[in-house]
C-alpha cells in the first residue's frame, strides 16, 4: 500500500490519504480494530511514498506520466508548478509543516501575478509531452494555465488552513465576480455576468480577465463553503456549531448571520486592539 507508480495524480495521493486517516477514526469508533489500523497504516503509506517521490525541494510534483516525466518539476520549461497539489497537501493535513511552508510560499511566488492565481505555469505550448487534453486549450485558457477558480478556491483553503489569511484574501478577491466588475473598466475586461461565478478567469495577454464558462454551480458551491467554513470558520461537527475564523490581518471586525435548522445566528468577530 502506499505506493506511487507511472500515471499517478499526486493530489489524488494527498486526498486518498485524507480519506483513509478519516475512515481509520471512524473505524476506531466503531471498535473496528483491524480496520482501523489498516487504514491508518494505508493513510501513513501513501504520505511516505508523496515525501519520497513528490517533493521537488521546493514545492511538490503534479503527477507521473507513463513515459516518465513528471509533472510540476522545476526541471520542466513548462508546467513547472500547480496549484492543486501544493494545496491538498495542507487540506489532507498529511505533509510535513515545513514542506506546507514551503510549498504555499512558493504556489503564491509562482502563481499568483496580481490579477490571476494560475493554475499552472508556465503554461503548455511546446512541451514534447502531451499530458492530455488541457494541452488543446491556447496557453492561458481553461486548464492550460489559467485562473481555473475550482483549485483557486482550494489554494483560498489552504492558506486559510496553514495560517496565512492574507493571501487566502488576495486569491478570494480574484474569483469574487463582484471584485471583477467593481469598475466600467474591470466589467469590461471580464465580459461575463457579474453576479455568478465562472470556472475560469484566462490569464495570458491576448485574453488576460476575461472569465470564462459561467453558472458553474461547482465553484460556487465550493466558493460559499470556503467564505463560510474557512474565512468566518463556521462549521458543524457531531452536531455541534463550531466556530474558528481565519480573518485577514486588516479587519478588526466580521459579522455573520448564519440559519441552521430554523434559528438564524448572528455571530460577530471582534480583534483585540492593541
Amino acid at each position: 500500500s502506499g505506493i506511487l507508480g507511472r500515471g499517478e495524480s499526486v493530489w489524488n495521493g494527498w486526498f486518498l490519504g485524507m480519506l483513509t486517516h478519516r475512515f481509520s477514526a471512524i473505524a476506531r469508533k466503531r471498535g473496528e480494530v483491524d480496520k482501523a489500523e489498516y487504514y491508518a497504516s494505508y493513510s501513513q503509506g501513501l504520505a511516505k511514498a508523496l515525501e519520497k517521490h513528490a517533493w521537488d525541494g521546493r514545492w511538490y510534483r503534479r503527477a507521473f506520466l507513463d513515459s516518465g516525466t513528471v509533472l510540476g518539476s522545476r526541471k520542466l520549461s513548462e508546467f513547472k508548478i500547480d496549484s492543486i497539489a501544493q494545496s491538498w497537501a495542507v487540506l489532507s493535513g498529511l505533509a510535513p509543516k515545513d514542506h506546507v511552508e514551503k510549498a504555499m510560499d512558493s504556489t503564491f511566488a509562482e502563481l499568483f501575478d496580481g490579477s490571476n492565481m494560475k493554475l499552472l505555469t508556465p503554461a503548455l505550448k511546446n512541451a514534447p509531452f502531451d499530458p492530455g487534453y488541457l494541452k488543446d486549450y491556447p496557453p492561458g485558457v481553461r486548464e492550460n494555465g489559467s485562473q481555473y477558480n475550482h483549485a483557486a478556491l482550494w489554494a483560498v483553503q489552504a492558506f486559510f488552513k496553514s495560517g496565512n489569511a492574507d493571501n487566502a484574501m488576495k486569491v478570494l478577491n480574484l474569483i469574487n465576480p463582484f471584485k471583477r466588475t467593481d469598475s466600467p473598466e474591470k466589467s469590461k475586461e471580464y465580459r461575463v455576468e457579474p453576479y455568478v461565478v465562472a470556472s475560469d478567469i484566462y490569464a495570458e495577454p491576448s485574453y488576460k480577465g476575461r472569465g470564462g464558462w459561467t453558472w458553474y454551480t461547482g465553484s460556487a458551491g465550493v466558493m460559499y463553503r470556503t467564505i463560510l467554513e474557512y474565512l468566518f470558520g463556521v462549521r458543524v461537527e457531531e452536531g455541534y456549531l463550531v466556530l474558528n475564523p481565519s480573518l485577514p490581518s486588516d479587519w478588526t471586525t466580521a459579522t455573520i448571520n448564519y440559519n441552521r435548522a430554523g434559528t438564524i445566528y448572528k455571530i460577530t468577530y471582534e480583534k483585540p486592539v492593541d
